[in-house]
Formats: C-alpha cells, structure tokens, sequence
C-alpha cells in the first residue's frame, strides 16, 4: 500500500501505473491491480498491452463474462495487440527477438538456452 500512496501523491504515467499493478497481481492484490488498470485505460484508453492485461485481471478473478465483453470490446474497436518482444545488447550489435519468432539465425540455441534457464527456474523454486 506504501508504493500506492506515492503513486497517488505525484502525477504519474501509465508506465508507472502497470509496473505497480503487475507487482500487485504478483503478489495477488487483484482488486488492487484493477483499479490501477482502470486508471491506466483513462490515461491512454487504446494502449493495447494494458487492455489486455485489464481482460486477462477479469479471467483471473474468474470473471468470464467480464473477460469476454472487454475482448469483444476491443475486437470491435478494431484494437489488436501486437506480439511480445525483447531484445539484448551483445557486444555492438542488438538483438531483436519476437515471441514465438524462429527466424534469429541463432534462434535454436537461443530457445535451447530458455528451456535451461528455465529449468533451472523450476527447480529452484522445487527446493525453496
């Protein structure tokens, strides 16, 4: 609740807004978490990332009607999210990755390394 009343003190953006509403969902402050998203959309009502995520709150309360009436919404609307990407800094170069995308010359040993990390991730969190 600290970060919620900083946020509230000062004006802020929608940046700032969903790196707190994604800790709160994290951390299972649902409630918490749809409102900032609410105050996301009022901000910037066709940033397509956070109408998305806003559906996915709903479904995650178990709101299925919710969920579906705000993708209908944004079907109508015409608003589609684009695919999720990343990229890394190597060297002089950078690297432009797209989820689910293969076509990285090294993108085999990219995915191979994922699924280790990955891993790695599920067996330390078997042992913690």
């Amino acid at each position: 609740m600290e970060a919620k009343e900083i946020v509230d003190s000062i004006q802020v953006d929608s940046v700032v807004l969903g790196t707190l509403a994604a800790a709160c969902r994290i951390h299972g402050n649902i409630e918490l978490a749809d409102e900032l998203s609410t105050r996301i959309s009022d901000l910037d009502p066709e940033y397509t990332g956070f109408l998305v995520w806003k559906a996915n709150l709903h479904a995650a309360k178990n709101e299925w009607e919710e969920a579906a009436v705000f993708r209908r919404w944004m079907k109508e609307k015409g608003i589609v999210k684009g695919a999720g990407c990343s990229w890394i800094e190597f060297g002089d170069k950078v690297h432009w990755f797209v989820a689910g995308d293969h076509s990285h010359p090294r993108s085999s040993e990219i995915y191979s390394k994922l699924d280790e990390l990955h891993n790695v991730i599920k067996l330390t969190e078997m042992e913690g």
